[in-house]
């Protein structure tokens, strides 16, 4: 009678660690997403649209592992609510902006120095797709290895199967 051995079990019990990590980074980007999401609609329901104007425009610039240059624009803003005036920095802007440029922001009628810009569906929908990707990827990873990781079945073959 001879021994046939099958899979050899050669990955280590730690190395699941690391596709456990992009489950757990999926999870947590797309619970933060939805989060945001909850707060901008809840937000939403009560904003009031004002006109700001902006006062200050400014552009940041990254650059990534291959050199491309990544260009974003940026304003302060300040608005008129009920006689009172107010200002907030920060904003995002397209490029034909320009100081003096008149753009939409939210307002909380309650804390009228709360300003926001309206979060989009398309971000929402990316950053859900993005988080998806990462939980997926970790999960067949895992999977994969949780399979590769088994103890060997010892299997006999039977003498007429030599």
């Amino acid at each position: 009678m001879r021994f046939n051995r099958m899979a050899t079990g050669t990955v280590p019990k730690w190395a699941l660690i690391f596709p456990m990590l992009f489950v757990i980074a999926g999870i947590l980007i797309g619970a933060v997403n939805i989060h945001w999401k909850i707060q901008n609609d809840t937000f939403m329901k009560t904003a009031v649209p004002v006109q700001a104007t902006c006062t200050r425009v400014w552009t940041t610039v990254s650059t990534d592992s291959d050199g491309d240059e990544t260009v974003a624009y940026h304003a302060d803003i300040a608005y008129e609510y009920q006689g009172s005036e107010y200002f907030a920095s920060g904003f995002s802007v397209t490029s034909s902006e320009r100081e003096g440029s008149i753009i939409t922001v939210y307002i909380n009628p309650d804390t009228p120095e709360d300003a926001r810009q309206e979060y989009g569906n398309i971000e929402f929908i990316f950053a859900l797709c993005f988080s998806g990707v990462f939980t997926v990827i970790g999960l067949f990873v895992f999977v994969t290895l949780l399979k590769a990781s088994r103890k060997p079945k010892i299997k006999v073959n039977e003498p007429w199967e030599m």
